[in-house]
């Protein structure tokens, strides 16, 4: 870029004028991004593949028909009830293992946390309808399920088995589906879970249970657990290696406007 001259209050030569200066670096805004495992935008728009903006290239497919819409930010996958899913190409153990969420001992309790933004305007037929699952439920009881279920008045699980154990699960108070993008983000610090509903703690407990590494290959699923399918659209899908905070939960909600 050529600078222009610029002469002297004397008369006498000149300069030319310096190069305008660098504009600083933004910060990145999302909330604890460097602890992120995997990281679904659903910025996409098209077609069927679904790349993964955290370091850990766990890309994913989707399938059935998933289509697009407009997202709480940028665009979201739509899934249809009836046979969409978008599943993780990673293989066997690889989601778990780097969420810390398997246990290859009694003892061992990974921290990790799932946020998201989702629409789910109705309950579905199915006995569950799981928004995401790792591992498969009746395989191996390895498994770990975010669920929205008609019955005992409508509420909100986070499920999970490991080993030979029974599920468990945590349970909010009575969930009324609305039309509106939702922030979703459930924790997991060894021995408390958390279940957040837009910035705010919607049930928590002291609880154990972890899931182990899955059975099957299918580390991520997400639209099809085998129970029932939602009619949902997703958007903005995290895994994070830690348990969130109250104030990281909150960040990520930012009243409502994300932390984009």
């Amino acid at each position: 870029m050529k600078l222009p001259w610029v002469s002297s209050r004397y008369g006498r030569g000149g300069a030319y004028a310096a190069a305008p200066a660098a504009p600083a670096a933004t910060a990145s805004t999302v909330t604890r991004e460097s602890d992120l495992v995997l990281w679904y935008k659903f910025d996409e728009n098209t077609g069927t593949a679904i790349g993964d903006s955290s370091d850990s290239e766990f890309d994913a497919t989707a399938s059935g028909g998933v289509s697009w819409v407009t997202g709480k930010n940028g665009s979201a996958a739509s899934f249809d009830g009836t046979d969409d899913a978008v599943i993780c190409d990673a293989s066997t153990y690889a989601v778990a293992d780097a969420m810390n969420a398997h246990a290859t001992d009694a003892t061992a309790n990974g921290a990790w946390s799932v946020s998201m933004w989702l629409k789910y305007e109705a309950y579905g037929s199915g006995f569950w309808d799981s928004v995401f699952n790792i591992g498969t439920a009746g395989q191996a009881n390895e498994w770990l399920q975010f669920v929205f279920r008609d019955g005992g008045g409508g509420k909100v699980y986070a499920r999970a088995a490991y080993r030979a154990a029974s599920p468990w699960y945590l349970d909010t108070a009575a969930y009324t589906p609305d039309s509106n993008f939702v922030n979703w983000v459930i924790t997991f610090d060894g021995s408390d879970w958390t279940i957040y509903k837009n910035g705010s703690s919607a049930a928590t407990c002291t609880h154990g249970m972890r899931f182990g590494r899955t059975g099957n290959g299918e580390q991520l699923n997400i639209g099809n657990s085998g129970y029932g399918r939602p009619a949902m659209e997703l958007d903005d899908f995290r895994i994070y290696d830690v348990a969130l905070t109250s104030d990281n939960v909150d960040a990520i909600y930012n009243s409502g406007d994300g932390d984009w």
